[in-house]
């Protein structure tokens, strides 16, 4: 793993804490030639203006909260490479990436540059709040499990319905989700997992099955699930948690490495008995 840090880079695009498209693309262009396209590509759904710009405008004025991710970040390289060898032998080829993105998302598995990637978005991670380093490791080991799931033989690319998509969504989710929770060393942990969050979903969690299955089988959004955007009963991210139940269960009938490359055929069967 290799970890690249633009903290620097940040403060002198962006020298009086105000946001420019122009400033951006040619600090983006300086990281790599394909990221503003990429970055631009992946927000065209949004709303720049309302749902995009307010977000980066507060996280530039907020120098300190940057400055906390940048620290965090430094502490996190030094360590999760070896939490990665301690956990399960071996860690990722990835790229880590800490830059300014257009609210691309707060981690984000990918590739740059036709390698695999990391890309962590400083200013989805002031908006969630998630600087501190234990946060920051977590999310890093979250993505960094999704590109280790696939270099593991995972059936990334596979899933041709919505029904599939929905399943192999939960599925590789639980297996980021489980990499997160190995790293750190606890079991039961989320970061998710603020005013009740957790608590909530255990209490729930068959009426989250009995849902999660329901929309499988009429091949209606599972996206209500996933992303802190959205949200099922008031509740973001509950597919996480759903995603992770599933990994452990299927821990306990298949050894690591053969849940990793389990094809869709076996996880729907699976999930049944799930």
């Amino acid at each position: 793993m290799h970890f690249t840090d633009t903290y620097e880079a940040v403060q002198r695009a962006f020298p009086e804490g105000s946001f420019t498209l122009t400033a951006w693309k040619k600090y983006a262009a300086a990281i790599s030639p394909e990221l503003a396209e990429k970055c631009e590509k992946d927000a065209a759904g949004y709303d720049f203006e309302k749902q995009v710009l307010p977000v980066l405008q507060d996280a530039l004025k907020n120098s300190e909260g940057l400055r906390e991710i940048h620290l965090g970040f430094q502490r996190v390289s030094k360590k999760i490479a070896s939490g990665f060898q301690q956990a399960f032998g071996q860690e990722p080829e990835a790229e880590v990436l800490l830059y300014l993105g257009l609210c691309n998302g707060a981690g984000w598995a990918d590739k740059l540059n036709g390698k695999p990637a990391v890309l962590l978005g400083m200013e989805k991670i002031w908006e969630l709040r998630w600087g501190e380093e234990e946060k920051l490791f977590a999310l890093a080991a979250h993505e960094l499990g999704h590109l280790y799931h696939e270099q593991k033989g995972g059936c990334f690319g596979e899933a041709a319905t919505p029904e599939e998509e929905g399943l192999f969504q939960l599925y590789s989710e639980g297996v980021a989700m489980f990499c997160e929770q190995e790293l750190l060393g606890q079991p039961d942990y989320y970061h998710q997992d603020q005013n009740g969050w957790l608590t909530w979903c255990i209490e729930q969690e068959e009426t989250l099955k009995a849902e999660y299955r329901r929309r499988l089988a009429a091949e209606e959004s599972v996206q209500d699930f996933f992303g802190d955007w959205c949200s099922y009963r008031e509740k973001s991210d509950t597919g996480y948690f759903l995603g992770c139940r599933f990994v452990r269960f299927l821990l306990e009938r298949y050894p690591l490495e053969e849940m990793l490359k389990l094809k869709l055929p076996a996880l729907r069967q699976a999930l049944e008995e799930f």
